[in-house]
């Protein structure tokens, strides 16, 4: 019994029906044409007729082959007579009644058949795996617009309220030192970067970590530096540089849209806007989410595109934020640092230097920066 790898196809049994399948044959005889005609099958020949050529080819001596590509044409050689080729684009031929009466051929029909359908599974397999990964995207873009959505229905308040946790928890975890210098050159730097945000009246406080770890981050209304990071930096435009982006987190409610994706939209909001009042408090106060929490690759490159908006439009020298990556990089590089360090909120450096310098070779106004004094 013939075995087909894939949907058999149905063969026309009813024997005395000869049927007619259109077809162009080519010959060296015809020169740069082919002939267009009709094949038929008799009990034991191949018959291509046509107003140019006549050819009865025997069934045993009848090769058969699918074009390579895209061509889709299906081929008829003759062993014997190599120099003649027909060809036709109906598959149908397949099923008639001399492929099921002949060995020779029928064998070659299996075969055909079962590449067509191992090609039919490959493109449907291949079509499913760009479906679920369109899915996926979709997905996730409907989860961060959901977020956004969350984030935007807060009262001010939550936000405030988080940031006052946050700070506590800092304080409880790290040496916050008052270093009157360091802090008015922070004010003097953000006096002229606010000028680039697109909210002027946004207020921070800043605060002074006493560790030699060189490192900058932000909680919602508190910007930390750490006494490493002022040793590292050797010019206002690189403090710039590292402030912008902390303001990039706070400006995007980086913090906000972390919680919410880890505890869910429809949790956060029924912890603010029901009675379960105690459950946004198990958030906030999370140490596991407040101290050594880095931000995901998507949320740095915002907060590096958002600070490089506020540079430019500060007239600060946005190459202040890319001196300050290779710094770091630098100083990871020497000190065999691990990106996912307790305080580190900056993986992926290279990367992040890669699409800043791009960037830079965008920027049309290379010059007429402000002379920065953080003094």
């Amino acid at each position: 019994m013939l075995q087909f790898r894939g949907p058999p196809p149905k063969l026309n049994a009813v024997k005395k029906e000869r049927l007619s399948y259109s077809a162009n044959a080519y010959h060296p005889s015809l020169g740069s044409e082919t002939a267009a005609g009709l094949i038929t099958f008799t009990q034991f020949t191949l018959r291509f007729e046509s107003d140019l050529a006549r050819l009865d080819i025997p069934l045993n001596e009848l090769t058969i082959r699918v074009g390579q590509g895209d061509d889709a044409r299906l081929y008829f050689d003759r062993v014997n007579d190599p120099e003649w080729s027909l060809y036709t684009l109906d598959f149908d031929i397949l099923k008639d009644y001399a492929f099921s009466s002949n060995h020779h051929l029928r064998v070659q029909a299996n075969e055909i058949f079962g590449r067509k359908y191992l090609r039919k599974t490959i493109i449907i397999t291949a079509a499913f795996i760009l479906f679920f990964f369109l899915a996926a995207f979709c997905v996730s873009w409907g989860m961060g617009q959901m977020v956004r959505h969350v984030v935007n229905r807060m009262p001010p308040d939550v936000e405030k309220s988080l940031g006052a946790t946050a700070l506590k928890e800092v304080q409880k975890r790290f040496a916050v030192v008052d270093d009157p210098k360091l802090m008015a050159r922070l004010e003097t730097l953000y006096a002229r970067l606010r000028q680039g945000m697109p909210d002027t009246n946004v207020t921070v406080q800043f605060h002074i970590l006493d560790t030699d770890i060189p490192n900058a981050m932000s909680i919602p209304g508190h910007v930390f530096f750490t006494r490493g990071m002022f040793d590292l930096l050797n010019t206002p435009e690189e403090i710039a540089g590292t402030l912008a982006h902390e303001m990039g987190h706070i400006n995007e409610k980086h913090i906000l849209r972390s919680i919410i994706a880890d505890q869910g939209p429809a949790r956060v909001l029924s912890s603010i806007f029901g009675k379960q009042s105690g459950t946004i408090g198990m958030v906030v106060l999370s140490s596991q989410f407040l101290v050594g929490r880095t931000f995901s690759k998507d949320f740095e490159h915002e907060a590096d595109e958002d600070a490089w908006k506020y540079l430019v439009k500060a007239h600060i020298n946005p190459r202040g934020l890319i001196e300050t990556m290779e710094k770091l990089k630098e100083y990871e590089d020497r000190n065999h640092v691990n990106t996912s360090s307790i305080l580190s909120t900056h993986p992926s450096t290279q990367d992040r230097i890669d699409r800043l310098e791009s960037n830079w070779r965008s920027l049309k106004q290379k010059t007429g920066f402000v002379e920065l004094t953080d003094y």
